[in-house]
C-alpha cells in the first residue's frame, strides 16, 4: 500500500516490533509494560517513577498487588523502543522488574498419533493406576480454549465455585476477554467456548481443543464408558484464548495464577 492508504487507515502511526521465539510461535512488542514495585513501596513513590518516564497506569494487576500494566499516553515508548524501557525501569530502584507486555501466539497440540479405541488410556497405563485412585480429591486445571461446561461426560466433573471469595466465579474463567470492556465484565466469569465457524473441525480456528483436553483428563464414564484418565478428578476451566487469537502475556500469568 501507498503511504496515503496506510495514513487514511491510521496504520502509519503504528508500530510495532514482531519476532519468533525458538518455537518459531510469533511474539509482539507494542505499548504496553507490566511493572512490578518492590514491597511496600509508597504510592507517592510509585507515581514520581512513572511520571519521571511519562507513563499512565493501563490496568492493576488484581492477583499481584504490587504489580501494574503501564502506557505511554503520547507514544514515547513503541515497538524496540518497550523493550529499552523495560531495561531501563528495571535498573530502577523502586521497580523489581519490568518487561514489555508481549502479545503472544499460543499453540495447541493435537493428539500424538492416531490409536484405537481410548489410546490416552492405554498410554499411561491408566487402568492399573486406578487400582490406586482415580482422581478423588485432585482439581485439574484446563488452560486453554474453552471447556463444554455442560457436557455430559464432563457436567458432574466441572469444579463449582472454585473461588469462595468470587460470587460471580461459577465454574472458571476466561482471561482473554477485556475485563475493563463493557461485556467483559460477565464475560470473564464464562470459561466455555466462544467461536465455532466453518470449518467446523479445524481447532486452529474454533473453541474446540479445551473440551477434549478436558475429557482425556477427567471424563466420567457416563457417556459410552468414555473415561478420562483421572474419572474422579474434578475440572476447573480456564480460558487464554479465542480459537487462534494471540493473547498478552500478563492475562496468561493472570489465569496461571
Amino acid at each position: 500500500t501507498s503511504m496515503a492508504e496506510r495514513a487514511a487507515l491510521g496504520t502509519d502511526k503504528v508500530e510495532v516490533a514482531t519476532f519468533r521465539d525458538e518455537t518459531g510461535k510469533v511474539r509482539v512488542v507494542y505499548r504496553e509494560a507490566i511493572v512490578r514495585f518492590e514491597p511496600g513501596m509508597a504510592q507517592k513513590k510509585r507515581r514520581a517513577v512513572l511520571a519521571k518516564f511519562k507513563l499512565k497506569v493501563r490496568a492493576r494487576n488484581a492477583f499481584i498487588g504490587d504489580q501494574v500494566i503501564v502506557y505511554a499516553p503520547r507514544r514515547t515508548y513503541v515497538a524496540e523502543g518497550m523493550i529499552e524501557l523495560a531495561n531501563a525501569l528495571t535498573a530502577t530502584e523502586e521497580i523489581a522488574f519490568a518487561f514489555p507486555n508481549f502479545v503472544s501466539e499460543f499453540k495447541r497440540m493435537g493428539p500424538a498419533g492416531r490409536h484405537a479405541g481410548q489410546w490416552t488410556l492405554d498410554l499411561v497405563d491408566a487402568r492399573k493406576a486406578w487400582r490406586h485412585g482415580r482422581g478423588e480429591g485432585i482439581t485439574i486445571a484446563i488452560l486453554d480454549d474453552g471447556v463444554d461446561v455442560e457436557h455430559p461426560n464432563l457436567r458432574a466433573n466441572i469444579r463449582r465455585r472454585p473461588d469462595p471469595n468470587e460470587q460471580r466465579d461459577l465454574c472458571g474463567r476466561d482471561f482473554f476477554v477485556d475485563e475493563t470492556s463493557r461485556d467483559g465484565v460477565e464475560e470473564q466469569f464464562d470459561p466455555r467456548p466462544k467461536i465455532f465457524r466453518f470449518p467446523f473441525d479445524e481447532y486452529e480456528s474454533n473453541d474446540i481443543h479445551g473440551t477434549c483436553c478436558a475429557g482425556v483428563a477427567a471424563a466420567t464414564g457416563n457417556v459410552r464408558g468414555i473415561y478420562g484418565a483421572a474419572p474422579r478428578a474434578r475440572i476447573l476451566p480456564v480460558k487464554i484464548f479465542h480459537a487462534d487469537g494471540m493473547a498478552t502475556e500478563s492475562r496468561i500469568a493472570n489465569a496461571i495464577r
